[in-house]
């Protein structure tokens, strides 16, 4: 939204931007985007401001949540059975879809940046992280969007 639907507040410079979401892993790595320049990632942000990276249960649940809302914004999902043969055509598509040029300059026209796709594996650690979800995690989630525990 920084380029699109946000694009002409920010060309107007009336907007800016500070720093946007990244999901950090378990070892503490996470991965800057190529395509996002004007801005640092936000564990390098607050890292150059409190000298470490964040950390503490508001930081788990925000952390969980752009994993959750961030790699699978946009998620396809086949039903359980599906041949093998439908799967990785389905695959090989999006592989193609990513690579291919004129659909790369059609989502820039669009978003500012091109679609990013999430590897298989990577995809079954996110949706399997539903399911485990723990009580504090989500306690925390309740508390900061003022909800009942």
């Amino acid at each position: 939204t920084f380029r699109s639907r946000s694009g002409a507040f920010i060309k107007s410079g009336e907007g800016i931007g500070v720093a946007y979401l990244v999901p950090v892993d378990s070892n503490r790595q996470f991965e800057r985007s190529k395509f996002i320049t004007e801005m640092p990632a936000f564990p390098d942000l607050y890292k150059e401001i409190h000298g470490m990276l964040p950390s503490g249960p508001v930081w788990d649940s925000l952390n969980w949540f752009t994993t959750q809302t961030g790699d699978m914004t946009y998620v396809g999902l086949a039903p359980p059975g599906t041949p093998a043969a439908a799967l990785a055509a389905l695959r090989s598509g999006f592989e193609a879809a990513g690579n291919d040029a004129d659909f790369i300059k059609e989502s820039v026209a669009k978003n500012g940046i091109p679609y990013s796709y999430v590897r298989v594996e990577q995809g079954r650690a996110i949706i399997r992280s539903l399911g485990a979800v723990s009580p504090e995690l989500l306690k925390t989630l309740r508390e900061a969007i003022g909800g009942q525990h």
